[in-house]
């Protein structure tokens, strides 16, 4: 008979991630994400260039008068693929990684690729930015994907914590 209780892992509110921490990942993910679509474009009018194609450099000089629905086409699809695939490989973006945070499911393992995909899209929902003005400053698209963004150090320390307990107990 066991006498210690063996309980999975549970997210606790000790180890969220603080409002600041998720103001600063909204802000760093905004300026990589704006970066990288720069320097991307850059990239491709050079590429355009060496090779010739002066088609593709005119396409490229004239993308600011392609439209505003083009425009946010182009946009969100660029930014969704960039917080799915940050988040989908490493549970975390760039901002994240700045601020040492993580998503993970509440029993502390890495959300699975639906749940990224909902959490990714729910970012484009109007007012999620607002969402997280909440006691524990939870946003939509966390709570719509059942994840949760926690400090990781201290994330891994209670992991290591209650994996020791657990063994105590067998």
């Amino acid at each position: 008979m066991d006498i210690l209780n063996h309980e999975s892992f549970k997210v606790t509110d000790d180890i969220l991630a603080s409002k600041e921490q998720r103001f600063l990942n909204f802000i760093i993910d905004r300026i990589v994400f704006y970066l990288i679509f720069f320097t991307i474009g850059i990239l491709l009018v050079l590429f355009f260039s060496i090779i010739g194609f002066e088609k593709g450099v005119l396409w490229m000089e004239n993308l600011e008068n392609i439209g505003q629905g083009w425009d946010y086409l182009i946009s969100y699809t660029s930014m969704y693929i960039y917080f799915f695939v940050m988040e989908s490989l490493l549970s975390k973006t760039i901002g994240k990684a700045i601020t040492r945070t993580l998503v993970v499911y509440e029993n502390g393992d890495k959300p699975e690729l639906k749940d990224i995909a909902i959490r990714t899209l729910v970012r484009f929902v109007p007012f999620d930015a607002f969402s997280f003005l909440g006691t524990l400053g939870n946003g939509w698209h966390d709570k719509w994907s059942n994840t949760f963004v926690v400090k990781e150090d201290l994330f891994n320390d209670s992991k290591r914590l209650h994996k020791r307990f657990n063994e105590l107990g067998e």
